[in-house]
Order: C-alpha cells, then structure tokens, then sequence
C-alpha cells in the first residue's frame, strides 16, 4: 500500500468515530434520558360504569429511532378496574385495552396534548371505557330510487350511551340530496372504519362495490377526506358514474390515469357541498 493511501485510511478511521458520535447525538432523543411518572389507569364498563377486572392494558411508543426507547408496558388491572403504571414523557404513545367479552380499544398512534388524539374519557386520559361485544353495525339509509353522490359525515359526540345500553346496530337517515350525518359516539367512532349496511327506505339493501360488476347500481366509497377523515364521499351508482364523479371533483393530472387529491380539493369540494346546501354551514 502507497504511504500516502495509508496516512489517508487512519484519517478516514479517526474521523468516523466523532462523525459517528455526532450522527447519533442528532437523532431525536436518541442518547436522551426519558422521565417516568406513575399514572393510575382505570378500565370501566361504558355502559354500567362497572370497573372490569383483569382488563389487558398495553402501553407502547412508536417510531423512537434511538439506543434506549422508553420501556413498553403491559399489565392487567385488579378488582377495583385500576391499574398503576410509570409512563414515559415521551409525546407519541400508543395504548391497547381489551378484555374478554369487550370490544378491544386500540387507540392507535396519540399524544398527550389537549386536542390531539380521542384516548381515554373527557378529562381523564387514562380511563378507558370499553364496550361489551357485538361490535356495532352502523346502516345508512338511502331515499328509494336515490342514484347519485353521498357523503357521510361522522360528528363526534361525548355522549358514551348512543341508544339504548347494548344497542349495536344504528341507524343513519341521508337527506333528499344524499347527506348522512353520523352522530359519533365513542362507540361508533371505533366502528367507522367498517363498511357500512346500506339500503333504501323501503329496506332493499344496496350492494357494496365488492359485490358486483362494475356495469351493476351499488355503493361505492369514492374518498375520505378531511383533518381526521370524517368525511366519507360516496356513491351509489356504476363504475362508470364513480369515474365521472372524480373527473369531476379531482381532474386527472397532465392526463395519467391517476385524480388528483390533495388539500386543496378537499377544500375545494367541502366548498362546493356546501354553497349546494347538502352540507351545512357550520361543518
């Protein structure tokens, strides 16, 4: 090896050790000391307000690129539905509650900042309400004959009881010109993501777009929009209509095959929904 290659090579090795130390010094709480404080979590019934023993509580923190991620947690809760924890001070956590019998609460990525994230009761993030099985059936019921554009639109409510106590199936009437308010309970709000039952006022139910050819009349979800998705525009109608309905709403871009959908055409079409009066106002 030439002298020079060689002087060279411990060069490179000296410096990649700072380098290193620097690169992982910038990774966000990577070397960083997390602070732990005891939390009293408490598991109640949503319905009787019953504590639940023996409820499964599972804490975690999601995407921490660093050497010593805060420590993850699961544990179970005693006779009185409580459990005592030490959690992180880390914003992004992520909470998993079930119990036998009970619809499991899985919270999904959260912070603990007002605002962010629906865990945990009004005022109390650290009490979980969980719901007994079945999971609930949301049906939208559509005007007898209705083709044409829907939207559904989920408005979340603090009311924890939606109907009766066990009520599971709930009913959504859509206006004459296709939009369905969803009073969103805590309890519908976990099932939103399920495709609805949807039919007609004279009870024929609509196909869903799995079901059928795409020349054949169903339901078909279009897009979710808005800051959490609340807002679900949907179709009941052919492939084709379905096309036509996204042409219209997001032009296809420097003529590829795909729409474009972006803020500005949420925007835009909450726009237009409105000033048509099928969305209220204040939405």
């Amino acid at each position: 090896m030439h002298p020079l290659t060689r002087v060279r090579d411990h060069r490179l090795q000296a410096l990649s050790i700072p380098a290193l130390a620097a690169a992982l010094l910038v990774l966000p709480g990577c070397l960083a000391l997390y602070v732990y404080e005891p939390v009293t979590v408490t598991v109640i019934d949503a319905e009787s307000n019953a504590p639940i023993r023996g409820a499964q509580v599972e804490l975690s923190y999601p995407h921490v690129m660093c050497l010593n991620p805060p420590r993850d947690i699961a544990c179970e809760t005693g006779s009185d539905g409580r459990v005592e924890i030490e959690v992180a001070t880390f914003n992004v956590k992520r909470w998993l509650v079930s119990s036998p019998g009970y619809i499991t609460d899985d919270s999904g990525h959260i912070t603990d900042r007002p605002g962010d994230g629906r865990v945990g009761s009004p005022g109390n993030p650290h009490e979980f309400r969980l719901y007994r099985e079945p999971e609930p059936e949301i049906v939208v019921v559509i005007p007898t004959g209705y083709v044409g554009p829907v939207l559904i639109d989920f408005i979340p409510s603090k009311t924890w009881i939606q109907d009766a106590p066990g009520s599971r199936r709930f009913r959504f009437e859509s206006s004459a010109n296709g939009y369905v308010p969803i009073i969103a309970s805590p309890l519908i709000y976990r099932a939103r993501w399920r495709s609805p039952r949807v039919e007609y006022r004279d009870g024929r139910r609509i196909a869903h777009e799995g079901d059928v050819h795409d020349h054949e009349l169903a339901f078909r979800t279009v897009q979710f929009f808005g800051k959490d998705l609340e807002h679900w525009l949907c179709l009941v109608g052919t492939s084709a209509d379905e096309q036509a309905l996204l042409d219209r709403v997001a032009p296809r871009t420097n003529g590829t095959r795909h729409w474009k959908w972006d803020q500005a055409t949420n925007e835009r079409l909450l726009l237009e929904l409105k000033q048509t009066g099928i969305v209220p106002a204040a939405r």
